[in-house]
């Protein structure tokens, strides 16, 4: 396994200059609203602890339709924003770094300190009833699950108030649109975002601490052309055995959902060892870290045949180092990259 020292893992976002993988619960980033929609970090009292830090990631798609609500003045937003809890601006960080966000994901990232499932879920719909209400939340039309899933399956996005606040406290210039998502996009989206979730809920049982989470980092590095090559994985993540651990294992994720074609894998394969190649991660971050690719389908059978099928790609071919890749399904995911970083 490659690990990180804690000292390489502050990274600078180029565009933004915000710390974007500083570790949840570091003193380096001062407790206001702007440091918590950058961070989606739960500081105060018994609430939960954070989703990590992250870069604000790529809108390769948006959201359907411009809001048609009145317009919310400027001193109605500021009196907003200093209303707001910090679970309230842990929230609001998550729907804006992920982009889209279910009841349940939520509940796991933030509504964990409960006597019961029960009452996490009650308090869930309470708050983003509310927050709905202020126009920080809005909702997709389309429910994950069926009609059947209830509140829990209810997607969220940053609405109009939400998207303001959240542009002032990262920084960003950039306006959103909200288009309604394609299903594939949509899925992939909440795939990633449920990695998260379930990352929080596998490192509180087990006591590992998520040093950072971040979605589509942007890595660029000297092709053996002699261009620019490019790479984003679907998620980087950092995580030690236990909260102020030294040891940090790494682990570039890819999802796979049944979308893509094996070409297009083998394919970005190569690009992973063409950047490992050129020694850019080892510089800046200490260390590279490992691949996984994670992978699941509707039908259990043929994640299987996937799995099996790269797995035999990867190692059949012969400038990829298969020993750097590890191939899971989503429902073990998360389980496995905690159960590595307490194994180092």
């Amino acid at each position: 396994m490659t690990t990180h020292d804690t000292s390489h893992t502050v990274h600078q976002n180029q565009e933004s200059g915000l710390p974007v993988d500083l570790p949840t619960g570091s003193h380096a980033t001062p407790v206001t609203p702007q440091a918590t929609a950058q961070t989606g970090e739960v500081v105060a009292g018994k609430e939960p602890t954070g989703i990590g830090s992250f870069s604000t990631p790529r809108r390769s798609e948006q959201v359907k339709g411009v809001h048609s609500s009145p317009r919310i003045s400027a001193k109605h937003l500021e009196k907003m924003a200093s209303s707001l809890s910090v679970r309230d601006w842990s929230i609001l960080g998550a729907a804006g770094v992920y982009r889209f966000v279910t009841a349940r994901q939520l509940t796991l990232m933030f509504f964990h300190d409960h006597a019961s499932d029960a009452s996490a879920a009650r308090t869930a719909r309470r708050v983003l009833s509310r927050l709905r209400s202020l126009r920080i939340l809005g909702v997709v039309e389309r429910r994950i699950g069926g009609i059947r899933a209830g509140s829990e399956g209810m997607v969220y996005y940053l609405d109009t108030a939400g998207e303001r606040l959240y542009r002032n406290a990262t920084g960003s210039a950039t306006r959103k649109r909200f288009e309604e998502p394609s299903a594939r996009f949509m899925d992939h989206t909440l795939a990633i975002t449920n990695l998260a979730a379930e990352l929080h809920h596998h490192g509180r049982v087990s006591g590992a601490e998520i040093v950072s989470l971040t979605p589509e980092p942007r890595r660029s590095y000297t092709a053996p052309h002699g261009g620019t090559g490019r790479l984003a994985p679907d998620l980087a993540v950092e995580l030690a055995a236990q909260h102020g651990a030294e040891t940090i294992s790494a682990f570039f994720i890819e999802i796979d959902l049944g979308h893509e074609s094996l070409p297009t894998l083998i394919n970005k394969a190569m690009a992973y060892e063409q950047y490992r190649a050129s020694g850019e991660e080892q510089r800046q971050y200490g260390g590279f870290p490992r691949i996984v690719w994670v992978m699941g389908s509707p039908k259990f059978a043929a994640t299987q045949r996937r799995i099996e099928v790269l797995s035999r790609a990867l190692e059949e071919h012969p400038q990829i180092p298969h020993h750097l890749h590890t191939i899971i399904t989503t429902k073990d995911a998360a389980a496995y990259l905690v159960k590595e970083a307490s194994n180092e």
